[in-house]
């Protein structure tokens, strides 16, 4: 059969999916907006939406898994936020309207075991196994454990390994003999080597262009400001008992407030403490904060973004190809790593992207109607699955995120055919990442004079942005500054952005000394938390403004 002819049939073939009701439309819940801290949507059980039948010729030969960690602690920096939180209130108790229940509320989080995954992340990620296996039961069938036929790879952090671990626990479950346990090999890189799972520490040029741009920071700042005020107010208000003193309820009390709230829901499914103190509007509003935060470090923000997810993209179109030419018999390819490490891949897929930027002034229209929302693409056990078919002499791939199909930019269905597959990738597919990075050289400009002059790194064509359509019709194009375009309602915003971006040639004179500066960087970035939690006293904390 024909690519065209089975293309359409598929189309033919699919239902209605399945869709999740708005907000007015349904009770609030607040676990869908906790932005990067939301639980997963499936934690247990068999149930998830339908996906739409393959037709009968198309076989599965792979399948790809690259998975964000399941539920995790908090930072050292959040669970010392916790207690002095819990600390102001209780010495302010007689001062509290309501809500005794602080009294007896106790930190469940120690900062020594700060980042670990927990035990609802080993749930959530060893369901994930078990709903893999009866979802691909016609490709791994009973097929025992081999390292050729099943590879695991995690980034080097436990929360990760923990999670492959618990997903092959699920996946092999009763799997060899009486044991129900089946050990696989699971391997790892050193962090600033692995351009796959944690290509953000593995990249001097990200830190550089992204990171060490002060625009975020100003857009954090433009944010607090419009907002913060309101809600400390009607906190304030309403926590304060009658003819008592007004509590001195700060900016970074509400902070804490709201990411107390999403570590009592994610790791402990619960809503009645620090949650029933904030409004809808407020929560939606802290969490729209969370995305345009992860927006710009990792999302559509900055044009670099767009590629620093490209070795990932190219091991997995690798591996299908040693499928496709019969290199290689691995049927299941299970990775392992973190938010940064699924939205990276996102932006090569170009899905969820916005026509406007996320900015600290955007429209309210904007702030409900947007995309790009972290609680629904990337919580905490956020996943891809992608499949690959052969379809007689063709081959087609689908893609699930978290488990739902997804449309591909210039796919009719989510049954894609491959060669439209490898356009979406684009020029991503080969990429050199020490080229991209900056790892040949001292310094960061060299790699991105290289990038901006038009290498296979820089801005892509209009074709190409043609073919970006997502699945709510074609995005807006690049102008020639690779912005994206925005309304009247943004137009300043663009162009106080133009003013910070890197590439506009603030910073042509920045060294970056190597690779050394850049694993010192690193170190010092985990250090930081054994550090703080060193000098930690509880409970004499007290949160600054």
């Amino acid at each position: 059969m024909a690519k065209a002819q089975l293309a359409s049939l598929f189309f033919g073939l699919l239902a209605v999916p399945t869709v999740f009701a708005s907000a007015a439309d349904r009770e609030f819940d607040v676990s869908r907006h906790l932005g990067s801290k939301s639980p997963y949507h499936f934690r247990t059980g068999f149930e998830t939406p339908t996906l739409t039948p393959v037709p009968q010729e198309c076989k599965l030969e792979q399948v790809q898994l690259i998975g964000r960690h399941g539920t995790r602690n908090p930072s050292v920096k959040e669970i010392l936020s916790f207690d002095a939180l819990v600390s102001f209130f209780r010495q302010n108790m007689n001062m509290v309207n309501g809500h005794q229940w602080i009294a007896n509320w106790t930190n469940p989080f120690v900062p020594e075991d700060n980042n670990l995954l927990a035990p609802v992340g080993v749930d959530e990620l060893y369901w994930i196994g078990r709903r893999a296996k009866q979802r691909y039961h016609s490709l791994f069938g009973d097929e025992p454990y081999n390292p050729h036929v099943y590879k695991f790879r995690s980034s080097t952090t436990s929360r990760t390994g923990m999670s492959g671990s618990a997903f092959a626990g699920g996946f092999f479950e009763g799997a060899e003999g009486s044991c129900k346990y089946q050990s696989v090999y699971q391997y790892t890189i050193p962090q600033t080597q692995d351009y796959e799972l944690m290509p953000k520490w593995a990249c001097p040029n990200w830190q550089t262009i992204v990171g060490d741009d002060p625009f975020l920071a100003e857009e954090v700042h433009e944010w607090v400001d419009a907002h913060m005020p309101d809600i400390v107010a009607r906190v304030r208000a309403a926590l304060t008992r009658p003819q008592a003193p007004e509590l001195a309820i700060t900016a970074a009390h509400i902070k804490a407030i709201y990411r107390a709230c999403a570590f009592e829901v994610s790791a402990f499914d619960r809503k009645d403490t620090w949650c029933t103190i904030l409004t809808p509007d407020e929560v939606q509003l802290l969490e729209y904060l969370d995305d345009m935060e992860h927006y710009w470090d990792l999302a559509y923000g900055y044009e670099f973004n767009r590629h620093a997810g490209c070795a990932l993209a190219t091991d997995v179109v690798n591996e299908m190809r040693d499928m496709i030419d019969g290199r290689s018999r691995t049927k299941g390819v299970f990775r392992f790593g973190h938010a940064e490490t699924n939205v990276f891949l996102m932006d090569i897929f170009g899905l969820y992207y916005d026509e406007s930027h996320l900015f600290a002034n955007s429209t309210e229209k904007h702030l409900h109607d947007r995309k790009f929302r972290l609680s629904e693409i990337m919580p905490f056990a956020g996943n891809w699955f992608i499949e690959l078919y052969g379809c007689g002499d063709s081959k087609f791939v689908r893609v699930l995120l978290n488990e739902q199909e997804e449309i591909l930019p210039g796919c009719e269905s989510s049954l894609c055919p491959y060669e439209t597959f490898l356009k979406v990738v684009g020029d991503d597919y080969g990429c050199d990442f020490k080229e991209l990075c900056g790892l040949d050289t001292c310094e960061t400009d060299a790699a991105w004079s290289t990038w901006k002059s038009g290498s296979k790194y820089g801005h892509r064509t209009s074709e190409n942005h043609a073919n970006r359509a997502g699945k709510n019709g074609k995005h807006t194009k690049h102008d020639k500054h690779g912005n994206y375009g925005t309304n009247d309602h943004h137009k300043d915003k663009v162009d106080h952005q133009n003013r910070h971006r890197k590439y506009h040639g603030k910073h042509k004179n920045k060294k970056v000394h190597g690779d050394q500066k850049h694993v010192e960087e690193v170190q010092a970035t985990q250090n930081v938390d054994s550090q703080a939690y060193s000098q930690y006293q509880r409970p004499a904390l007290v949160l600054q403004q």
